[in-house]
């Protein structure tokens, strides 16, 4: 039997289905009012099928050196990152980070830990409305649940069983496609209704 998503991204024995799984939207790509570097569509890249460190707050693995308190997995989701993650519920610091999380639900936000690989300058038009750079290609390193995220509109999606955390996971780029097509469908509507109406008024 295949192991299931999360503890294929975690050596040893797995926890148990419900404990310390969240879904969580932390980063968005292009631009976003109150970010100065802001990261480019299509910019933030990560190796297929590998994990990345969970800090328990304030990116405290990459700033500090800090052991991580669990993984995560990434996925596109249009210009959102999410991320399915586990904390490591037998490490102290990962029962506190759960905690917190736990109370405060889906008003804790989330940001990305990533080294920058390329920038680019903003146009004057993009820095007036205060972009200091743009951040074209970026290695996501790490997640972490921060009081103070540098991206705004992060948040945590979903705090519920491992198997519905992992179903949603799944299931949203699927729904973002389908919202998609039909959005392109009624734009494409829209614009014919348009050019039959002029050409009975021309």
């Amino acid at each position: 039997m295949a192991r299931p998503m999360i503890d294929a991204l975690r050596p040893g024995p797995a926890q148990p289905d419900d404990e310390g799984v969240f879904l969580a939207h932390v980063a968005t790509e292009g631009w976003v009012p109150g970010d100065p570097q802001p990261i480019k569509p299509g910019g933030v890249q990560w190796p297929a099928g590998k994990a990345v460190a969970l800090s328990g707050t304030s990116h405290n693995v990459l700033v500090d050196g800090a052991l991580q308190v669990g993984v995560a997995q990434l996925q596109r989701v249009g210009n959102e990152i999410h991320a399915l993650g586990q904390f490591w519920l037998e490490l102290p610091p990962a029962q506190a980070a759960w905690a917190v999380l736990r109370r405060l639900g889906s008003k804790a936000t989330w940001s990305l830990g990533y080294r920058t690989l390329e920038r680019t300058q903003p146009t004057t038009e993009e820095r007036a409305r205060g972009v200091k750079e743009w951040l074209t290609r970026v290695e996501a390193l790490e997640i972490s649940p921060t009081p103070t995220p540098a991206n705004p509109g992060t948040g945590t999606l979903l705090l519920k069983s491992r198997a519905e955390a992992e179903r949603v996971f799944t299931e949203l780029p699927q729904r973002y496609a389908r919202q998609q097509e039909r959005l392109n469908r009624e734009i494409t509507e829209i614009f014919g209704q348009m050019r039959r109406q002029l050409r009975r008024t021309g």
